[in-house]
């Protein structure tokens, strides 16, 4: 939950986010604008299209980077994977910066762990010829 809505819902006083210190942090800011996240995305994407991937509406970004995997990616194989990974590292990260004080480095999850567990996973699937199931129903 993002501190936009732990304010909306009183859960807390302040909807900065506590990495970047952006005045509302929200679903956009955790994914993709913080500077935090930023510089794992700037790894990804081809740098033609960041301007686009940074700002089309949320929904549109989730829609294109699941199905048109050539719309954004570097690597256009297995983006889906990538990009959904990559989503769940970075929320992973982040939580594990923001709610454990004091964590030591060798502990907290890195980007570094999420892209070679990525890269395994997309390649284990096309050297086995695993037909991955993937399922995806947005209402765009």
């Amino acid at each position: 939950m993002t501190n936009f809505e732990h304010t909306r819902r009183h859960f807390a006083d302040k909807a900065r986010c506590n990495l970047c210190d952006v005045e509302v942090e929200d679903f956009s800011n955790v994914l993709r604008t913080c500077p935090h996240t930023f510089c794992v995305w700037r790894e990804l994407i081809n740098v033609e299209k960041i301007h686009d991937f940074m700002t089309c509406d949320i929904k549109t970004w989730i829609w294109l980077n699941l199905t048109q995997p050539n719309t954004f990616a570097k690597e256009p194989m297995a983006w889906d994977l990538m990009f959904g990974g990559t989503c769940w590292f970075i929320c992973l990260n982040r939580n594990a910066v923001i709610f454990t004080d004091g964590i030591e480095e060798g502990r907290r999850p890195t980007l570094e762990h999420a892209f070679e567990w990525l890269k395994n996973v997309v390649i284990i699937a096309s050297l086995v010829s695993i037909p991955l199931r993937r399922t995806i129903e947005i209402q765009h």
